[in-house]
């Protein structure tokens, strides 16, 4: 019966979502990166509609000694953008 109504299988989507997250924490944390980034100061994750959850779940991970992570909707939620 699902099948009739979801042709794009969202259903099984959603209830892989958790999933989906822990499996790309695993990958995020796995990478090395050969250029030292200890300068950044400030990151912005940019999305559109569902694009923007990237910024969400990256803000939600964050922690106090990390850099600022600004996740909006709004050209507003990103006041401290400075020219460098």
């Amino acid at each position: 019966m699902i099948d009739k109504i979801d042709k794009d299988n969202m259903y099984k989507s959603i209830l892989d979502f958790s999933d989906n997250i822990l499996d790309a924490v695993k990958l995020g944390d796995s990478i090395k990166f050969l250029n030292d980034y200890s300068s950044i100061n400030k990151i912005i994750v940019a999305g559109m509609g569902g694009s923007a959850i990237g910024g969400d779940v990256s803000y939600a991970r964050k922690t106090s000694s990390e850099v600022p992570i600004k996740s909006g909707v709004s050209h507003s939620h990103f006041t401290f953008i400075t020219a460098a």
